[in-house]
């Protein structure tokens, strides 16, 4: 348990962690494009045509998007801890318009549809399509609900564990007839547990690995999954390094006593008098 929520926490106690990996994957310009796809108007024609001109679109779009995505989690992680469940992933594309069709002008578009971009209809579609994409604030409740009845104890138990993990160790050591009995069998329960959470590590990130994108996905949900994928892996190496660190203390533990001296030859070693 310690180990795996020394995993976890670093990745929930801030939104910092899940905001660089979606950096990393594109997650913001990928919802900008299904939301364009989706909208079906001018706009959606316009980028389909040239796929420069789209770049560039998405390129303007993707601040809107990033703001409000940002926004919409940083309102998760505070009604996880016990705030408002009043956050939203909406956003509002209109203040782009002006340079979007600026930079339309550049283009030898035809005009009838580079003038309904002027229009407000194709502006309201696409910030619509942008939230279908992405996911409205009741989606995100059902996905983070699991989490949310001890999320306010994270952090805390990243140091009640630990000191329970030593108290129970402490009590093997206590309750053995000798100091090396209890030595070596914490030894062995430490270097089992250490195995076991190597294994598990291993076990996750190999099928992490060989996990796969449907190739039917939209570009934002591939992008959010491969930002999974890597918070993921994040957790379980944390794991597999508590894993070592325990199996080494556990051997060291298991051949300490070998060194020591017991009480019993100690005594059958004195000299008779």
């Amino acid at each position: 348990m310690m180990s795996i929520v020394w995993g976890i926490a670093p990745l929930l106690s801030s939104f910092t962690p899940m905001k660089q990996a979606m950096t990393e994957n594109d997650v913001y310009s990928a919802a900008v494009k299904d939301a364009i796809r989706g909208s079906d108007n001018a706009l959606e024609k316009l980028t389909r045509s040239d796929k420069d001109y789209a770049n560039e679109v998405i390129d303007v779009l993707t601040p809107y998007a990033e703001k409000s995505i940002n926004e919409g989690f940083g309102g998760i992680f505070a009604w996880l801890g016990g705030g408002s469940d009043d956050f939203t992933f909406k956003t509002d594309f209109t203040p782009a318009r002006q340079e979007i069709i600026a930079l339309t002008s550049n283009y030898n578009f035809q005009p009838e549809l580079t003038q309904q971009l002027r229009s407000d209809a194709v502006w309201t579609k696409l910030a619509s399509e942008f939230e279908t994409a992405v996911g409205g604030s009741e989606d995100a409740k059902s996905q983070f609900q699991p989490i949310k009845p001890f999320y306010p104890f994270m952090m805390a138990l990243t140091w009640l564990l630990p000191l329970l993990a030593l108290g129970l160790i402490a009590l093997i050591i206590k309750l053995a007839p000798a100091l090396r009995n209890g030595l070596r069998r914490s030894g062995i329960v430490l270097t089992i547990v250490g195995a076991l959470l190597s294994a598990l590590s291993i076990f996750g990130t190999s099928a992490i690995g060989n996990a796969s994108i449907s190739p039917f996905a939209t570009a934002g949900r591939a992008a959010f999954l491969r930002t999974m994928y890597d918070l993921g892996l994040s957790a379980l190496s944390v794991i597999l390094w508590v894993g070592i660190i325990m199996a080494v203390i556990g051997i060291a533990a298991i051949i300490a006593p070998v060194f020591m001296k017991s009480k019993n030859s100690d005594k059958s070693s004195s000299p008779v008098t």
